[in-house]
């Protein structure tokens, strides 16, 4: 469609989860392909695990997809659109819309922002690049240089 029917008002509702199930590791190279065209309006930022007809949705941190290096790919683009979590698993006694869910993947997106505005005031101040190790859940899903992020990621309260 965007290439039968160029437009300024044609692009995409990137689906990170979708893409990872029919592409796995390819989905880096999509974000760059369709970013590099402009063409990403809205993300749908989610991890899975396994492929296609065999997948579970996860949290962010802990699907098959590095989402760090998702972030990064759509910091090389330039995207600044709107990231939101997508079909989140279930936490024990949740309600039916998942606000639990919601609410863990939001702060995940919390500290990481937070951890990419830290390194931009360490670079800023000092000229160097702050390496920031984030832990989630019990684990190092994070320790990278924190400044590749993209500026806007949906839903902080200090951003609306």
């Amino acid at each position: 469609m965007i290439d039968m029917v160029p437009s300024p008002s044609n692009g995409l509702l990137f689906c990170n989860g979708c893409y990872a199930e029919m592409l796995g590791t390819g989905v880096y190279d999509a974000i760059r392909h369709f970013g590099k065209q402009g063409k990403i309006f809205y993300v749908h930022f989610r991890n899975v695990a396994g492929q296609s007809h065999d997948f579970k949705e996860t949290f962010i941190d802990s699907g098959d997809i590095d989402m760090f290096k998702a972030m990064q790919a759509y910091k090389e683009v330039g995207f600044d659109g709107v990231m939101i979590p997508d079909h989140l698993p279930e936490i024990v006694g949740d309600s039916p819309f998942r606000h639990r869910s919601n609410a863990y993947a939001i702060g995940q997106y919390s500290r990481i922002d937070g951890c990419r505005r830290l390194s931009g005031r360490i670079a800023a101040e000092t000229g160097a690049i702050a390496d920031i190790i984030l832990i989630v859940r019990g684990r190092r899903c994070v320790e990278r240089s924190a400044h590749h992020l993209p500026r806007t990621i949906a839903l902080l309260p200090n951003e609306r």
